[in-house]
């Protein structure tokens, strides 16, 4: 219920079952007026709740579009302001959680991805929770999400590259090689100039390990 239409779909329904099928003639009339004075009431409350929200998200939308100009403290203080409002939008906190990331708050970053995943499962948000690991160190975690987001989208060669440069960065050849393997022997379902840089890095990765 954390989307305006469907509490103005709600209400519309009720006031459709109570008022157009002869629900409501069966009651006595103290109970007619009772029940439209909790339409009323209803109605009244959801066009404040969506007023609010329509406020909050243009206050976000015009947070994030100034974010993109330059990234300020005030940037981050006007965000923590409107998490308490908006914290059950997943698409906010994941652009929160990728603000953090871009302004090298990891650990921060980290959190609101977090309570993100917890509302919606995406390739891109796994991809950013392994950024956030990697920065922090904390490897075992990134390698997960790095194979989460494989498996969410196997046609990717993105996490598979990120995968490869992670056990480059451990210092693991065997698994280097592994994964450089399966990139060069992947099937390209749609060419790009990015697919062909991965491939030759990719290439480039067997080549210095084997020699």
């Amino acid at each position: 219920l954390s989307y305006p239409f469907v509490w103005v779909m709600m209400i519309y329904s009720i006031y459709v079952i109570i008022f157009h099928t002869g629900y409501i003639a069966k009651y006595p009339q103290w109970l007619r007026r009772s029940m439209c004075l909790l339409i009323i009431g209803l109605s009244l409350a959801a066009f404040i709740y969506i007023t609010r929200h329509i406020l909050y998200t243009t206050a976000w939308n015009r947070t994030a579009k100034f974010s993109l100009i330059k990234q300020t403290d005030m940037t981050f203080a006007r965000y923590n302001e409107l998490l308490p409002k908006l914290g059950d939008n997943y698409l906010f906190l994941y652009n929160y959680a990728a603000e953090l990331n871009y302004g090298k708050y990891y650990n921060q970053s980290q959190e609101m991805a977090e309570q993100c995943s917890e509302l919606w499962a995406d390739y891109n948000l796994q991809l950013l929770m392994a950024d956030n690991c990697i920065n922090t160190t904390q490897y075992d975690n990134a390698e997960k999400h790095l194979k989460l987001a494989s498996l969410m989208c196997p046609a990717r060669f993105v996490p598979l590259y990120e995968l490869m440069k992670l056990y480059q960065l451990k210092g693991e050849e065997k698994k280097t090689i592994q994964i450089a393997e399966i990139i060069l022997k992947k099937k390209v379902k749609v060419p790009s100039s990015k697919v062909e840089w991965i491939k030759e890095k990719a290439k480039n990765s067997v080549k210095s390990v084997i020699h």
